[in-house]
């Protein structure tokens, strides 16, 4: 494996880092995520709250790789950066009711990402806001901002309980449940838990409940036995079990949630949980890899491509 190993430092250090590196807005803190499929334009100076959470989460998790010697760079400027754009959201992000805002402009103003909707229309940008200051929190040993994870965390479980929970702009369709849902939870709960962890904080098991509970709901409701997959939609209405919303596999995302299966089977000690996501892996790589150009699809049908070629995520 020291091969791969060498080839992904390599690749983390002179090419990921550098590109995300020179987006940062290193005047008013956060980053832009808005460029040609080049990346050589800015096409918007929007700053989606999304990938602020994702880009503090990268910059702590980075600074500690650097300080383990597990990468080269510089931990001072991630760690900075970090907290820069930590209080660019502090300073912006937040509404009068605790939930975030999908998107700011380059200075931090709010603004309607969808005219007509509101500020706070997607849980997932206060979700990766709980990742990022956790993240942080544990690198830096940052109490307040644990303690500012720990509220918005709270606040998004309020509106798991209250069933608000809304995802903008991919709703969910009425009469379905998603994966995606207890697959950002487990792996919100589960960051959180760590960070709490690291501080021996007191509510470190119940939040650590929670991410079990997450695990659970997954391998046991997503979790199709017979095609060993993760569907990604479940139907309320089971005539509605044959349609193309119920049929489609995601296989980054099974892949992805595999990883935060993993993650917290092994720290429950639960090889069952191991095998199981271990079998997901396997299939989701059957079900999705293209033989001609390589890479995965992203969408495919439950029981394969049929010779289909959807289309491949495209990401920068």
């Amino acid at each position: 494996m020291n091969h791969l190993l060498s080839f992904y430092r390599e690749h983390a250090e002179k090419v990921l880092l550098p590109f995300w590196f020179r987006a940062i807005d290193l005047e008013r803190g956060g980053i832009y995520t808005c460029f040609n499929n080049e990346g050589t334009e800015l096409v918007s100076t929007d700053k989606y709250t999304w990938s602020q959470g994702r880009m503090i989460w990268i910059l702590a998790h980075t600074a500690s790789m650097i300080q383990k010697n597990l990468l080269s760079g510089d931990a001072d400027f991630c760690l900075r950066n970090a907290r820069k754009t930590m209080d660019f959201l502090r300073d912006h992000v937040f509404l009068d009711n605790g939930n975030c805002a999908y998107v700011l402009t380059a200075d931090g103003g709010k603004k309607e990402a969808i005219p007509g909707l509101g500020y706070d229309i997607s849980f997932y940008a206060d979700c990766f806001v709980v990742l990022g200051f956790a993240k942080f929190a544990q690198a830096a040993g940052d109490s307040a901002a644990l303690q500012d994870s720990l509220r918005l965390y709270r606040r998004i479980m309020e509106r798991v309980a209250e069933g608000d929970l809304r995802s903008e702009p991919y709703p969910v369709p009425e009469g379905y449940e998603a994966h995606s849902v207890p697959m950002i939870l487990l792996n919100v709960s589960q960051e959180l838990a760590d960070a709490l962890d690291a501080f021996s904080h007191p509510e470190v098991q119940a939040v650590r409940n929670e991410a079990i509970s997450f695990m659970d709901t997954i391998m046991d409701r997503f979790y199709d036995l017979d095609g060993g997959i993760i569907r990604e939609m479940l139907p309320a209405d089971r005539n509605e079990a044959d349609t193309l919303l119920s049929r489609h596999v995601t296989p980054g995302h099974s892949l992805e949630c595999m990883w935060f299966v993993m993650t917290e089977a092994v720290k429950a000690g639960s090889r069952q949980r191991v095998e199981q996501a271990a079998a997901v892996v396997e299939r989701v790589f059957d079900l999705g890899w293209d033989p001609q150009h390589g890479g995965l699809f992203r969408y495919v049908d439950r029981e394969g491509g049929g010779g289909t070629r959807p289309q491949k995520r495209r990401a920068l």
